[in-house]
């Protein structure tokens, strides 16, 4: 599957949800590499930020990967990533200073 494949793949399905406005952009590295960035609100004004920058040449694999949800007023409800723990911890130490 080519990156922007996946893309048309990845809008098709939101476009299926009209209960939410959607802002996602794509930006192909290579022809089977390339960084969906997006952000949906939904009804109740909850939002899900997204980041996933995608290999796409034998299977779908997510290299780096950031979802956050977070209710209107901005508290998270949750936060997936694969971001290094450590490195996590020293940004919080960083930016908590």
């Amino acid at each position: 599957m080519l990156a922007k494949e996946y893309f048309a793949a990845l809008q098709q399905a939101l476009a299926k949800s009209p209960s939410c406005s959607q802002q996602v952009n794509f930006d192909a590295r290579t022809e089977y590499i390339g960084v969906v960035r997006g952000t949906l609100i939904f009804e109740d004004e909850s939002i899900l930020h997204f980041t996933e920058y995608v290999n796409t040449e034998h299977q779908i694999q997510r290299l780096k990967y950031r979802y956050q949800y977070q209710r209107a007023d901005g508290v998270t409800i949750f936060r997936y990533d694969n971001a290094p723990i450590a490195s996590r911890c020293l940004l919080s130490l960083i930016t908590n200073t």
